[in-house]
């Protein structure tokens, strides 16, 4: 059967599932050479089911006619359903598939829906369920999956999570998505790569909710989680281990200090100036400083570094220790796990000042004696 090109109209449900698409030359080349083979799937009215990019290419090339064959379905949900099935083959970017897995959950919906209306009996009808029971929504799952080539329902788990966060204007996630799309990542790394993210909220509205500890103290021990701009990979981002925090937000901690106190603030080469900064926002003045050396070589862009400094601040008429209570500005201790800071650090504080008042910030593992606040303890 033969359709006059100008009668036939698309579905608005392909422009919605797949977007404009830019025809390949050769696709049109030959339609020119060879003509339409497989006949254009429309309505009675001359609505397209499939065939749009066949229809578009015979528009482009000024064909009279196109070959169709008359498909009807039982009701809209088939028709939505079959618009999928017809383009099951086609190569489609990750963005397309995961339009054509809301329609089809959509679908399932409905029909759960028309099935629980249809099953009421009259004089007893209940509220309608918006959403699918849970034996269905595994079947509903599992069945999509397949449907628009996602494999398991497990990743079509994964791939909606980051379809969910890029549709709420999540920019991670919306970079991911354009590497999708390209096949430049797979769903697996971009779902790990949105759960990192979100245990980094957590645990950065974890911390900026926990309280300070009340009452005042002499000495102050604190490790911020400085924010880096660069890191090289991925896998070596600050975020992977802990929360870290924005500079003003470090700064802005209303610090339980004594009126003369002594602050000991650990300071990462690079943040050197940040770390003044937090200093004198605390309320100290900054009086010498210390250097843990490693004694392991690190990563780095100008040195491989393999120290980090450990600031001293006081405020008001706190005294230096007693020159029996002095260490070496130089701590040799080999580094341990990711931020973990010498444990001999506590005891020179303790013996540089013993019986006062000790806090630490950001603190990771508790000490007797010490009171402490983070979101790790």
């Amino acid at each position: 059967m033969q359709r006059r090109t100008t009668d036939l109209k698309p579905h608005p449900m392909n422009r919605k599932l797949y977007g404009e698409e830019v025809l390949p030359p050769e696709f049109v080349a030959s339609i020119r050479e060879n003509g339409i083979l497989v006949p254009l799937a429309v309505k009675d009215d001359g609505t397209i089911i499939s065939g749009h990019r066949r229809w578009q290419a015979a528009l482009a090339l000024k064909m009279e006619c196109v070959p169709v064959q008359v498909v009807r379905y039982a009701d809209d949900l088939d028709e939505r359903e079959a618009i999928i099935e017809f383009n099951r083959q086609r190569e489609k970017t990750f963005s397309q598939k995961m339009a054509e897995a809301e329609e089809l959950e959509a679908v399932e919906r409905e029909r759960a829906r028309r099935r629980q209306l249809s099953q009421l009996k009259r004089g007893d009808r209940e509220p309608v369920k918006e959403t699918l029971p849970e034996r269905e929504k595994g079947q509903t799952r599992d069945k999509v999956a397949a449907a628009v080539g996602l494999g398991s329902g497990r990743t079509y788990d994964k791939a909606a999570k980051v379809w969910e966060a890029a549709k709420e204007g999540n920019e991670v996630a919306l970079e991911l998505v354009e590497k999708l799309d390209k096949g430049e990542v797979s769903i697996h790394k971009a779902y790990k790569d949105i759960r990192r993210q979100e245990l980094r909220k957590e645990k950065q509205e974890e911390l900026q909710t926990r309280e300070l500890p009340t009452g005042v103290f002499e000495v102050i021990l604190a490790d911020p989680p400085w924010r880096y701009q660069f890191s090289e990979t991925q896998s070596r981002e600050i975020e992977n281990h802990y929360p870290t925090m924005d500079l003003d937000d470090i700064k802005n901690l209303n610090v339980p200090s004594a009126d003369d106190s002594v602050l000991f603030l650990w300071a990462t080469a690079p943040k050197l100036e940040e770390a003044l900064e937090v200093l004198n926002s605390w309320g100290f003045t900054y009086k010498t400083c210390a250097v843990w050396d490693k004694e392991k070589i690190g990563m780095g862009y100008w040195f491989r570094g393999q120290h980090e400094l450990l600031l001293v601040g006081t405020k008001g008429s706190f005294p230096a220790p007693e020159p029996s209570a002095r260490f070496s500005s130089i701590i040799k201790e080999p580094r341990s796990t990711h931020s973990t800071k010498p444990k001999v650090i506590y005891e020179m504080l303790e013996a540089m000042f013993p019986g006062r008042t000790y806090l630490e910030l950001f603190c990771r593992t508790p000490r007797d004696g010490w009171e402490v606040w983070g979101n790790e303890v």
